[in-house]
């Protein structure tokens, strides 16, 4: 498996080898930059698939790997795969539920997923993939913009040419040819009592334990300044109602969801995505020295790979890069280090992975989610 990643679009003389599949990012209200790009790749390259999403920043080939000082530029993975080893799926948002129909029984496939957007039913079409194929190998990431808050730029897919909003990208990888692996690590742990949501629409949060949300959390954890939310400090582990899981007992298989606003006057929390009532929840804090480099230990044990050309996908939450600023580095350079990999990836707004080994796929919030596709030795 040959491949090579760039920041611009090359010509035919440049690789040692023919394309057959283009990945891109770019960023969200960039798309007029991208495109002429892209024109200028599939002209030389007629044969080619083109796909990708947009994105809040991109993760670069080289150190420092993200962009210090807005620059801004897409990432282009140029590689190498037979096509009758994958297929691409666009899947509208609303059309989820027909999702057998269009995957076409497609057997023995794993995926990698990109969405335009969060409004998307993620959990309807991550049920659905697991029932068509490996339910292990299904990995991928939500779009981004700068602005979490904001409506614009849409943000979008990308498929040969073509910008989709509202959509789902699937592209389907053979497992019978080539390996693909993820995992999900982050670096928070929850602490004290289950809480339990008793009061909710839709993500934001009015009650917990039958009091105001917001007395309930600064109780335990003291005031949350703008300052603190702006930089992601205070997510929370949640619980589904509908799960047999502990909080207590099973936090490391649990998703973290961002808290991104608070409303004093209501007492209210707004997190990122939707919970129900029911859900049970805890605060979670910074793990320390100890939990974090287990943390990253077990993702690069279980991501080690004896081949030297595999690729290293890396789904960053843009809450991890409010959090560690300029150290976000650091720890992309020690995933990149120790599994030899140089990673190709984006900033983004939700990440699909496993937080252990064995555990079940889902949507994640800051985390980093990597992801290592590599081909079979005959």
């Amino acid at each position: 498996m040959r491949y090579h990643i760039c920041t611009e679009a090359v010509d035919a003389g440049a690789l040692d080898f023919e394309p057959t599949l283009i990945v891109a990012f770019y960023i969200a209200d960039e798309e007029e930059n991208f495109g002429r790009q892209y024109f200028r790749i599939s002209e030389t390259f007629p044969d080619a698939d083109i796909i990708g999403c947009s994105s809040e920043s991109n993760l670069y080939p080289e150190l420092p790997y993200i962009d210090l000082g807005e620059e801004s530029r897409p990432v282009f993975l140029y590689l190498e795969m037979p096509p009758e080893a994958y297929r691409l799926r666009r899947i509208p948002f609303g059309e989820t539920a027909r999702l057998e129909a269009q995957l076409d029984a497609v057997g023995d496939m794993g995926a990698i997923v990109l969405g335009s957007n969060s409004e998307g039913p993620i959990e309807t079409l991550l049920e659905e993939l697991k029932k068509q194929i490996d339910p292990s190998a299904i990995f991928g990431a939500i779009a981004g913009r700068k602005d979490i808050a904001a409506s614009e730029p849409a943000t979008t897919v990308f498929i040969n040419g073509t910008f989709y909003p509202d959509s789902w990208l699937i592209w389907l990888i053979d497992l019978e040819r080539y390996s693909l692996k993820g995992q999900s690590l982050h670096d928070f742990q929850p602490i004290g009592f289950e809480l339990e949501i008793t009061a909710v629409e839709n993500n934001v949060i009015y009650e917990i334990d039958d009091r105001p949300a917001l007395e309930v959390v600064e109780e335990i954890i003291g005031e949350l300044t703008p300052e603190n939310i702006r930089a992601f400090a205070h997510p929370f582990s949640i619980c589904r109602h509908d799960s047999p899981r502990s909080c207590h007992h099973d936090y490391k298989a649990l998703q973290l969801v961002s808290l991104i606003d608070i409303d004093r006057k209501n007492k209210s929390l707004e997190l990122y995505r939707d919970v129900y009532r029911g859900d049970r929840l805890k605060i979670a804090i910074a793990k320390d020295d100890y939990h974090q480099k287990e943390s990253y230990d077990n993702l690069i044990e279980h991501l080690a790979c004896d081949t030297c050309d595999c690729l290293l996908f890396l789904f960053v939450c843009i809450g991890v890069k409010a959090y560690w600023e300029e150290m976000e580095v650091t720890h992309i350079q020690m995933i990149s280090h120790q599994l030899g990999m140089t990673p190709f990836g984006f900033h983004t707004f939700g990440e699909i992975g496993n937080l252990e080994k064995e555990g079940e796929i889902l949507l994640q919030n800051q985390t980093y989610t990597a992801v290592t596709l590599c081909e079979r030795r005959s």
